[in-house]
């Protein structure tokens, strides 16, 4: 998990929550991922990603990324990097770190989700998500979501993005993004990160202090 208040990440025993052990990152680490042997650490306040072993906790490189970096994921060979001051992602191999490519997407990009093929990015500022080919980082169209789409995920069929000013959540078909159906969480939620278990989403609200799974 990122800690943004002392800047450190922790490592649990998944057998045993009790063991764990932290680990120094960069300022103000925001998010996570895996590539299969790196965990990617986020840090929006050096406008850095720290690679890390994960067999052993050691840094092993650390980044640049432009400002204001949000969120990673992973597509089978490269780390995806949002940066939500720059309307940018940012692409680097996960095996050497070497820089591939900047795709534009929308305005204010936090949340990124892989489906097998394409990216799509939540971009905060401009209420929709970008589809992008992950093969060549074509963007391959734009879909009007919420207010202040957030997080995002993928449940094998459809995208999911919760929309953190609009207090819903946005329901897209995976083939042709067509929007399935935008549903209210309450007044004041502001939904935040979202996932898939494999049967349910799981949503976490931000003014509510609990998650719902639909």
């Amino acid at each position: 998990m990122a800690n943004r208040g002392d800047n450190t990440v922790r490592r649990m025993v998944a057998a045993n929550p009790l063991i764990s052990s932290t680990i120094p990152v960069s300022s103000t680490p925001n998010s996570l991922c895996f590539d299969g042997r790196y965990v990617w650490a986020v840090s929006e306040g050096d406008n850095v990603v720290n690679r890390i072993e994960a067999a052993t906790g050691a840094i092993t490189r650390t980044f640049p990324v432009g400002q204001s970096p949000k969120t990673c994921t992973f597509d089978g060979v490269n780390v995806w990097i949002t940066g939500y001051d720059s309307n940018n992602v940012w692409v680097r191999r996960a095996d050497t770190g070497a820089f591939v490519r900047t795709v534009n997407v929308g305005t204010q990009p936090v949340g990124i989700i892989f489906d097998g093929a394409n990216m799509w990015t939540a971009n905060f500022g401009s209420g929709n998500v970008t589809k992008i080919r992950a093969s060549d980082g074509q963007v391959l169209g734009n879909v009007s979501v919420g207010n202040g789409p957030r997080g995002i995920t993928f449940d094998g069929f459809h995208i999911w993005v919760t929309n953190f000013l609009g207090n819903s959540v946005t329901k897209l078909r995976v083939t042709d993004g067509q929007v399935i159906g935008t549903y209210s969480l309450g007044a004041n939620t502001n939904p935040r990160g979202i996932t898939f278990d494999g049967s349910d989403i799981w949503i976490a609200l931000d003014n509510v202090g609990y998650v719902i799974k639909k």
